[in-house]
């Protein structure tokens, strides 16, 4: 959800409202969309997926990503057709502002966090996801 803040006054209002929700020592952990990562693979094809819901039915699901101005542009087109039923169809569009590694840093240190570490995104094979954790110590 933290991919789904595109300015600059929500990133640093979530990010300051996480450190003052800690107490001394606190962890936050983050899994959140990597910028170069996320842009490569923002290609402008339609990738699918079906789902078998057994007797519920069929939902197919198509997800269309782009890459403008620093954002990615998600469009998600469902179809369920379910027995008995006409065909029930909902798309949906909205945007996302990954982060950069140097980003994080900076936004999580200016909140109030300490020892900052990013890596890549745990259990993940695309390479588009960083895994931050970072601490807050109260002086």
């Amino acid at each position: 959800m933290l991919n789904d803040l595109t300015t600059d006054t929500e990133r640093d209002a979530v990010l300051h409202a996480f450190a003052g929700a800690l107490t001394d020592g606190g962890l936050l952990f983050l899994d959140v969309r990597e910028t170069e990562g996320s842009r490569r693979r923002a290609d402008g094809l339609p990738r699918h997926r079906t789902a078998d819901l057994g007797a519920h039915g069929i939902l197919r699901f198509t997800s269309t990503v782009t890459w403008q101005s620093g954002q990615l542009h998600v469009t998600e087109d469902y179809e369920l057709r379910r027995p008995g039923s006409p065909p029930e169809h909902s798309v949906f569009e909205f945007t996302m502002r990954p982060w950069s590694a140097r980003e994080l840093r900076d936004r999580l240190a200016a909140a109030g966090f300490d020892h900052v570490d990013i890596g890549p995104g745990v259990g993940r094979v695309t390479g588009d996801r960083l895994f931050v954790t970072g601490g807050v110590v109260r002086r």
